[in-house]
């Protein structure tokens, strides 16, 4: 509501000068973030010295005037401007540095101390409104997230920009996600940037980063780990290990599991093979995989191994 009543109040003012007789000039200008930008102001006479006169710049919106000098004297400044404007063109107010929040309308007035008139008063003002176009900040990165296989996960991304045609891409482990084929059919990027994954599975776990793009310079990025929790799995277990007889043999049981497996466990034929009481088969864990080492293979031994 009082946005609303400062809005119809402005757009009053502008419509009309100051005592309803006439409009005050209004122009527009429009810089990039951390570039300058020149607010233009011909209120002071062209050409021979200007009587005593005092320059004030307002922002609406701003209780008070964010520039203002009196003829020679130094100017008082708006904390937020300090070190940022200086008068350029006679009244024209040059703000570097330019900020995202800098945007808005800005008005320009002139007061003639020793020659004034009611007459000063009515075209006394020069409206600017400035735009600032301003590249992607991400203001909602993405956390990391942890979820059990088969479950759908949202890993969040909101950036603000002006223009507002903000674009998101998605990566993981440095690919475009719409790049990867066993990620294709189940991610979703939505309209506030999040992304969202289906039914996630053990190789889905990894760096997930989100990269918001309006055109305007290197986009920012920010990045989440995504942990997938999943059973004990044996990936590629061999059905049939031939060994000949009396020679060293290894029969490999390729596992994973997160978190990490405790132990596994070999049956023979449907028996729980004991390990320790063989003493020619010896069990050692290499990276992924648990395997049993035969060092001789007798018709004892023989048979179907499992894990």
């Amino acid at each position: 509501m009082v946005c609303c009543l400062r809005l119809a109040v402005l757009s009053l003012v502008i419509s009309q000068g100051a005592d309803g007789r006439g409009k005050p000039e209004v122009g527009s200008v429009v810089g990039r973030a951390g570039d300058s930008a020149v607010l233009g102001c011909d209120l002071l006479p062209p050409a021979g010295r200007p009587p005593l006169h005092v320059i004030e710049w307002l922002r609406f919106g701003f209780l008070l005037p964010i520039f203002i000098q009196f003829g020679l004297y130094s100017p008082r400044i708006d904390p937020d401007y300090v070190g940022r404007v200086r008068l350029q063109k006679g009244a024209s107010l040059r703000i570097e540095g330019l900020r995202a929040e800098d945007q808005g309308w800005y008005e320009c007035r002139v007061l003639f101390l020793d020659k004034h008139s009611p007459e000063d008063d009515s075209v006394n003002g020069s409206w600017v409104h400035l735009t600032v176009n301003c590249p992607p900040v991400i203001v909602v990165p993405p956390k990391n997230s942890t979820v059990n296989a088969s479950q759908d996960v949202s890993l969040a991304c909101r950036a603000e920009a002006y223009p507002t045609n903000l674009t998101y891409s998605w990566f993981q482990d440095s690919v475009n996600v719409f790049h990867v084929s066993r990620l294709q059919p189940r991610v979703r990027i939505l309209v506030d940037g999040s992304l969202r994954l289906l039914a996630a599975q053990p190789d889905d776990a990894g760096r997930y980063t989100c990269v918001p793009s309006n055109g305007l310079r290197r986009p920012p990025s920010a990045s989440a780990y995504l942990t997938v929790l999943y059973p004990a799995q044996v990936t590629a277990m061999p059905p049939e290990t031939p060994l000949p007889v009396g020679m060293r043999g290894v029969i490999r049981c390729p596992v994973r599991a997160n978190p990490p497996l405790l132990f596994v466990s070999w049956t023979k034929d449907g028996q729980a093979l004991q390990l320790d009481k063989l003493a020619k088969v010896g069990q050692y864990r290499g990276a992924g995989q648990d395997s049993t080492r035969m060092c001789s293979r007798s018709p004892p031994t023989s048979g179907l191994g499992r894990n």
